[in-house]
């Protein structure tokens, strides 16, 4: 008994390095492009169950070297490999398992083999592992951020406080642009001392701001208002820290698709986001004034935007004495003591104009801008000023047509090129 377990062993050992022996002249023969030898040695070392024949092989097959590209003959192969510790075997078979190749996709054993070779100090394993620890930590705090953004949405209505952040420029919610979403945003807080810091820190920017409490009874008009101010994002100052959430997470947009046109208030976010943004910069204390290219900038946006939108003139009634059943709407115009200008004043939106005719002394009408700058009896007015209650803000009437020929001849531009055929 004892002969013949030394002779196994001694058998086993002669196996052994035979079986490295064949992979070595598969090494020799791939070197030489022998294809026969170098596919007939590799597999001889890997049936006799040496782990780099075996490891090389599943290669050959992932990758189509000498054979035909078979995923499920690469894991087999890697499998053997990587089961006695073949560390690019556990790389590469974690890998196939990480992409779902020539095996169910399962990140969970794909983790296991790469963390093998991570283990036995592959650097390729060990910088994968990195960058999925990363991944992961980056997932957990975006699941983290996320339940903070439900739980605060559903927290907002039964708050006891909430403030808001006012500029006393625009005398209208304070905005800025948030670049990483593209959105106009609107700040909130939990706390009057936390808005009170925010505003100190904007002070330090040249902005004029100051917090105001926004009273449950009054939030849900709050949230409906930035619609008409553009605001579309906002960033609530909790006691966590900042989180940010969509307008439409916590408030709807009133369905407006129902209600016949001409009962539908008049809008104009995008106006209203522009003036705002306008006189924020324009007005802000700064040492640093805006140079001529932003300036540029802003004059062509302001003017695109007006030139495209709808305003709400103040009209007073008078008698008609062609139809004396049906009175005449005469715009109202305001008066510049100071320069002794002559305003026309234009709203935006049906809430700024409600803001102004809180009495309901006026009557009013609706023009487009293109219109507008055609109507005979404005021309006397030397400014426009849009929303006088509001941003108060005055606009050249020349400055405005202009922009709105630049746009006519824009859209007639594009549409002769529609209606060419094409080419």
């Amino acid at each position: 008994m004892d002969l013949f377990e030394k002779n196994g062993q001694a058998d086993d050992a002669s196996i052994e390095m035979s079986a490295e022996a064949y992979y070595n002249l598969g090494v020799m023969y791939e070197d030489q492009e022998n294809e026969a030898l170098t596919l007939e040695n590799y597999r001889a070392a890997a049936d006799m169950g040496f782990a780099k024949a075996q490891s090389r092989l599943g290669s050959m097959y992932e990758k189509g070297i000498l054979v035909d590209v078979n995923k499920e003959e690469a894991v087999r192969w890697y499998r053997m490999a990587a089961e006695q510790g073949d560390v690019t075997a556990q790389f590469n078979l974690g890998y196939m398992y990480y992409n779902g190749e020539g095996c169910e996709k399962n990140i969970a054993e794909a983790m296991i083999w790469i963390g093998k070779a991570a283990d036995q100090g592959d650097e390729a394993a060990r910088e994968f592992m990195a960058v999925q620890k990363k991944m992961e930590n980056k997932n957990q705090t975006a699941a983290a951020a996320e339940k903070r953004k439900k739980e605060l949405i559903r927290s907002i209505p039964a708050m006891e406080e909430i403030y808001a952040l006012y500029c006393l420029y625009t005398r209208s919610p304070f905005l800025l642009f948030n670049a990483r979403k593209g959105l106009p945003t609107a700040f909130l807080f939990y706390s009057k001392a936390s808005a009170d810091k925010r505003a100190e820190e904007l002070a330090g920017q040249g902005y004029r701001c100051q917090s105001m409490k926004i009273d449950k009874k009054d939030r849900l008009r709050f949230m409906s208002d930035l619609y008409f101010y553009g605001a579309q994002n906002i960033l609530f100052e909790t006691k966590d820290g900042p989180t940010e959430v969509l307008l439409m997470q916590i408030a709807a947009k009133a369905d407006m698709s129902k209600v016949p046109a001409a009962r539908r208030p008049i809008e104009n976010p995008k106006l209203q986001t522009c003036l705002i943004y306008y006189a924020q910069d324009l007005r802000k204390k700064s040492d640093q004034p805006i140079n001529d290219e932003i300036r540029k900038k802003m004059d062509q946006s302001l003017g695109v935007t007006m030139a495209k939108a709808k305003f709400i003139l103040p009209c007073l009634e008078k008698p008609n004495p062609v139809n004396p059943g049906k009175k005449l709407l005469a715009p109202i115009f305001l008066q510049n003591k100071e320069k002794d200008k002559k305003l026309l004043p234009l709203f935006s939106d049906t809430m700024e104009f409600s803001r102004f005719n809180k009495d309901r002394r006026f009557g009013s009408m609706v023009v487009d801008c293109a219109a507008l700058v055609e109507m005979e009896i404005v021309n006397e007015a030397d400014f426009y000023v849009i929303n006088p209650i509001g941003v108060n803000f005055p606009v050249n009437k020349n400055f405005v047509k202009a922009y709105v020929d630049a746009v006519k001849k824009a859209d007639a531009k594009k549409a002769e090129a529609a209606a060419k055929p094409a080419e």
